[in-house]
C-alpha cells in the first residue's frame, strides 16, 4: 500500500508507505510501516517495523519490533549494515551501527551501539531520551 517495492522481494506480510530494495524477505505476518529497508533484508515473521532505517545484509528475527509508531514526538530507528537482530527484539529510538549482533529478546531503547559491538547478556538497558546510552565499538554486553 503506498510503497515501492523491488524487484525480487518476497512479500508475505503487510507493507505501508515504505521503500523497500531488491532480494529482501518480508515474513509471514510482518508488517513494515513508514520506513526504508535496503537490499538483502530478511524480516522474519510477525516482526514489526516502524519508522525505521534498515541497511543491507541485515537478518531481523521473528517477533522482533524495530521502532515506534509514526507520532509527533517518534524518533526514527536505524539498523546499519550487516547486524543481526534476534527474535522477540525490541529496539526503539535507537542507532545500531554496522556489524552488530543483538540476541534473542533484548529490549534497547533511547540508545547508540558502534560497530562490532555485542548484546549478548544483557536483556534490557533503557536510557533517557534527552542522554541516549552508548556501547562501544566492538564491546560484548
Amino acid at each position: 500500500e503506498n510503497s515501492l517495492i523491488s524487484g525480487g522481494t518476497e512479500v508475505e506480510g503487510t507493507v505501508i508507505n515504505s521503500v523497500i530494495g531488491s532480494t529482501v524477505k518480508i515474513g509471514k505476518g510482518a508488517i513494515v510501516k513508514d520506513s526504508v529497508i535496503f537490499s538483502n533484508v530478511e524480516i522474519g515473521d510477525n516482526a514489526v517495523i516502524n519508522y525505521s532505517i534498515i541497511d543491507e545484509n541485515v537478518k531481523i528475527g521473528a517477533e522482533a519490533v524495530i521502532g515506534d509508531e509514526k507520532a509527533d514526538d517518534a524518533k526514527i530507528a536505524v539498523v546499519g549494515r550487516g547486524c543481526t537482530i534476534g527474535k522477540d527484539c525490541v529496539i526503539k529510538n535507537c542507532v545500531i551501527s554496522s556489524d552488530v549482533v543483538i540476541a534473542d529478546g533484548t529490549h534497547l531503547e533511547n540508545l547508540i551501539v558502534d560497530k562490532h559491538a555485542s548484546v549478548l547478556h544483557i536483556k534490557e538497558i533503557v536510557a533517557d531520551p534527552e542522554n541516549p546510552g552508548y556501547v562501544k565499538r566492538g564491546d560484548t554486553l
